[in-house]
């Protein structure tokens, strides 16, 4: 019955998916920049990360700034989440949150240059706790709207913390191929993270996917606008590009052991790029396309 309704508009448009792209990566990078603070020895392999990834975080915090003001295109209202704070809104938490990460961040940096051990651990603790709510306060901005059925679901905050930690992986393994550390310990540690969230993202795609083909009739009317305009952002590169093809790059050292690329570090920055890649797909499909099936209002 549906498919001779017009589409609505998606008042949330690129600004959006960029900016909650860009704070995922950015408190993902933190996370494992601060881990050798945070974890100790475990993480020794990114203590070269420290200062460029810290740094890098902080770009990142100031680009998503200017994103967030021109969405809303006045630029005072974004401190009216802040003065009017409202302890039920997301996006309350989320104002007042990504201010508190961005002060952590900081005080990591002056704990690091100035070597100040007892700020430096606080620092990096606190930072990282505010890091992980970054990726769920986008999600539940998004799970938080009843009306939009593909995003009322406690699966998207996940899906979005899964896909920050591919895309922030991926920057480290980048940052860390530039600079010239980029060691088999590293390359193993990030390749064993990036195995877990990829096969983590997978899941939770394949169980968003389901909820489509046997959901409701707004909900197949979701699927229906993935598999016609945003197919190839969805299939070719969230899917294909962005989970299957760096899961299997991730994995080569187990399924080849003997193959000469096994344990290129080479190898995990691709499939760290590409994994980025896909993380900032999926979110692009999943804002546009559950903002576009509206049936009964």
């Amino acid at each position: 019955m549906f498919e001779y309704m017009p589409y609505n508009l998606a008042p949330w448009g690129v600004e959006i998916v960029i900016y909650f792209f860009i704070i995922g990566l950015a408190a993902m990078t933190f996370i494992m920049a601060a881990a050798p603070e945070t974890f100790g020895n475990v993480a020794a392999p990114f203590r070269n990360v420290e200062i460029p990834g810290a740094v890098i975080t902080l770009i990142l915090l100031g680009i998503s700034g200017p994103l967030l003001i021109a969405d809303i295109s006045q630029p005072l209202r974004f401190l009216n989440p802040i003065i009017y704070f409202r302890p039920t809104s997301p996006l309350s938490w989320g104002s007042v949150l990504l201010l508190l990460f961005g002060a952590a961040v900081v005080a990591f940096l002056y704990g690091r240059f100035f070597d100040k051990p007892g700020i430096r651990r606080a620092a990096a603790v606190i930072g990282s706790l505010l890091a992980l709510s970054m990726p769920i306060y986008t999600g539940i901005d998004l799970a938080a709207n009843q009306s939009r059925a593909l995003w009322a679901t406690p699966a998207i905050p996940l899906l979005f913390v899964a896909l920050s930690v591919t895309s922030g992986a991926g920057l480290v393994a980048v940052i860390q191929l530039v600079t010239g550390n980029f060691g088999p310990d590293a390359s193993r540690m990030i390749r064993t993270i990036m195995a877990f969230s990829l096969a983590i993202t997978f899941l939770l795609v394949f169980a968003l996917v389901q909820t489509m083909v046997y959901g409701t009739a707004e909900l197949q009317q979701a699927w229906d606008a993935i598999n016609g305009e945003f197919s190839v952002q969805f299939w070719w590169l969230g899917i294909i590009l962005g989970i299957v093809i760096p899961l299997i790059l991730v994995l080569v050292p187990i399924l080849a052991p003997r193959a000469e690329a096994a344990n290129s570090p080479l190898l995990v920055a691709v499939a760290g790029v590409l994994g980025a890649l896909g993380a900032y797909m999926l979110r692009e499909v999943i804002i546009y396309a559950g903002q576009l099936p509206q049936l009964f209002f």
